[in-house]
């Protein structure tokens, strides 16, 4: 790995968060070269301030709490958060990472292609899941994250961030703009990424995979995200996400079922279209993942069935839901919160 003279960590943190103990921790034994982890939070009231005050009083000099006064100058106040954050950062080289976020111990050898790339960003993997809408998390990133992911690098390249992890310097955030030019963003990960690729600095994907820690999570929840995920991606990407919609083998075989009053070429292409589905999510989870084998992929083609129908849901209005507020998204990305307060 090359040398750095060091590495600055930004967490903007909202809310009580699963595991956050141990996932700043996962940072902290990074030590290798020297790192600051600085914390940005809107008060003192947040869920996590006593948390971040132990990691602080426990590790001084690297772990720092940045309280942040302008979040709500954006719409988006985790990027108002992250402006704050990247003032105070001590060294060239940033790392963007979400709270949920654990990494492992060679996550550093990520910055291996950093001098010859505007970004290098890492892919996910869900782990310590509770609740149905925690077991169909894990199952979706394999699905939609993993696979998407896959197929983007075999046919144009990365060209958008993941919030899970994004390195890059502060000379390549400068030359977007900065973080205000993403301030009314929603998916502020993929622009930045695509704004640092557009520019002519290529984003490369790392092959050190991190752990998103999923935690319990209900139905409802679930639901909630993945539409307001769905929605993103269409105004991100509409062409395709259009396409994307061609993917769902296993619902068009099961229509084609009913249109042919289940004859048995269409029942035989459903059941494959199953079979396939569920062995390539098994192995994507198994084998790239190295997430062990468990009844969890069993719902794998119930997350297919849910994943077309949030597909359909997506195109139908423009209004979200996020950390328990409601926003108007824009064609191009922008969000606008309703009745703020």
């Amino acid at each position: 790995m090359p040398h750095f003279e060091g590495i600055s960590f930004l967490k903007p943190i909202t809310g009580e968060v699963y595991n956050l103990y141990n996932n700043i921790k996962s940072f902290l034994d990074l030590r290798a070269i020297p790192i600051e982890i600085l914390f940005g939070v809107s008060s003192k009231d947040d869920p996590a301030y006593g948390i971040l005050t132990k990691l602080e009083n426990e590790f001084p000099g690297i772990c720092k709490i940045i309280l942040c006064s302008n979040h709500k100058k954006y719409s988006n106040e985790k990027v108002g958060k992250l402006i704050t954050l990247t003032e105070h950062a001590r060294y060239d080289i940033i790392n963007i990472s979400d709270a949920d976020v654990l990494v492992p111990q060679d996550f550093l050898q990520s910055l291996t292609h950093i001098k010859n790339a505007g970004m290098v960003t890492n892919l996910y993997r869900g782990i310590h899941n509770e609740g149905i809408g925690g077991h169909l998390e894990v199952i979706t990133i394999l699905s939609d994250i993993f696979q998407g992911v896959c197929m983007a690098k075999i046919f144009h390249g990365i060209n958008y961030g993941f919030g899970a992890s994004m390195f890059l310097t502060k000379q390549s955030l400068e030359s977007i703009g900065g973080y205000e030019a993403l301030g009314n963003m929603l998916a502020d990960d993929y622009h930045l990424g695509n704004k640092i690729s557009k520019n002519g600095n290529p984003v490369t994907l790392s092959t050190i995979l991190v752990n998103t820690v999923v935690g319990k999570s209900n139905f409802k929840n679930y639901f909630v995200r993945q539409l307001r995920l769905c929605k993103t991606y269409r105004v991100s990407e509409p062409v395709g996400y259009f396409l994307f919609g061609i993917s769902f083998g296993s619902v068009w075989s099961l229509l084609l079922c009913f249109f042919t009053s289940f004859s048995l070429p269409a029942i035989s292409l459903f059941g494959t279209a199953i079979i396939l589905r569920f062995l390539s999510i098994t192995l994507t989870g198994t084998l790239l993942s190295k997430i062990p084998f468990s009844w969890v992929y069993l719902l794998v083609p119930i997350q297919e069935f849910l994943g077309f129908y949030t597909w359909l849901l997506s195109f139908c209005g423009n209004k979200i839901t996020w950390k328990n507020k409601k926003f108007v998204l824009g064609k191009d990305g922008t969000i606008a919160q309703i009745n703020p307060e």
